[in-house]
């Protein structure tokens, strides 16, 4: 838990928006602190994806950084 704690600060700079994260976003963020803490920075115009679709599966071989056109690409072909 405190290795979480160390991402989020990471990530925010006050203490007080830490704590205003609701529980959709806190899944988002977990997902990007882990990418973070196992690969470093997420490049500038990518954003953490989940392989498999699933967005509790929070494993490090499930998540990668893609473009957001990329992403954009892989929601369409989910919707059809």
């Amino acid at each position: 838990m405190n290795l979480l704690r160390k991402l989020f600060r990471k990530l925010f700079k006050k203490k007080e928006e830490v704590k205003k994260i609701s529980a959709k976003k806190t899944k988002k963020i977990t997902a990007r602190a882990l990418y973070i803490s196992y690969y470093g920075t997420i490049p500038s115009g990518y954003v953490v994806y989940h392989k498999d679709g699933n967005k509790n599966h929070n494993h490090i071989r499930n998540l990668e950084a893609i473009s957001r056109s990329e992403l954009l690409k892989k929601n369409l072909k989910k919707k059809k």
